[in-house]
């Protein structure tokens, strides 16, 4: 393309980015994110939000926290809620609840305008449910986990899921004996 004379914009980048990612050919996409600032096109949210779903996909999780950490040193970057819901559920996928209930935290997201939504809560009760965690597991630096601001809200939904399963279960087991 450049040696056609064709400059790359924006646009054309990230296409080409998530065309690298669905391939699996995430170092040229890693390559091509290094080179656009060479040819006067500026990487965006989208640049790098593909890029990192596509390492947390593939389970290279402490690289996409670490192209998430480069991405938000760039003050001209701001990352949206479709980046960190993808952070969150390849987090949870990873194992990792409490990185991912760390992104939740006013210190990350909502101190960059940007707040939790079904999606959000959604990944972190799947995996709390897939693993049998409840609320009083859950622990963020030695403190309840209740105490953190938003993290409230999932902590009551995640409460009464928990209760509603199990009156569920008890009223199946009461079917079964009576």
């Amino acid at each position: 393309m450049i040696e056609r004379g064709v400059q790359p914009n924006t646009i054309t980048c990230n296409t080409i980015i998530t065309g690298l990612c669905r391939v699996g050919e995430l170092v040229h996409a890693l390559d091509l994110l290094r080179n656009m600032a060479k040819w006067n096109c500026e990487a965006n949210v989208v640049s790098y939000s593909v890029i990192i779903d596509t390492l947390l996909k593939t389970g290279l999780v402490d690289e996409a926290l670490h192209l998430f950490s480069e991405m938000i040193d760039d003050s001209n970057i701001a990352p949206h809620i479709i980046l960190y819901n993808s952070l969150i559920n390849g987090l949870c996928k990873n194992d990792r609840l409490s990185e991912a209930v760390r992104l939740l935290d006013s210190n990350s997201m909502s101190s960059r305008g940007v707040s939790a939504n079904s999606c959000t809560y959604n990944s972190l009760m799947g995996f709390a449910e897939k693993t049998a965690i409840t609320t009083i597991d859950l622990r963020i630096g030695g403190e309840e986990f209740e105490e953190h601001g938003e993290l409230r809200v999932f902590a009551d939904r995640l409460r009464h899921e928990y209760e509603v399963k199990k009156q569920l279960k008890l009223g199946e087991i009461e079917k079964k004996q009576g």
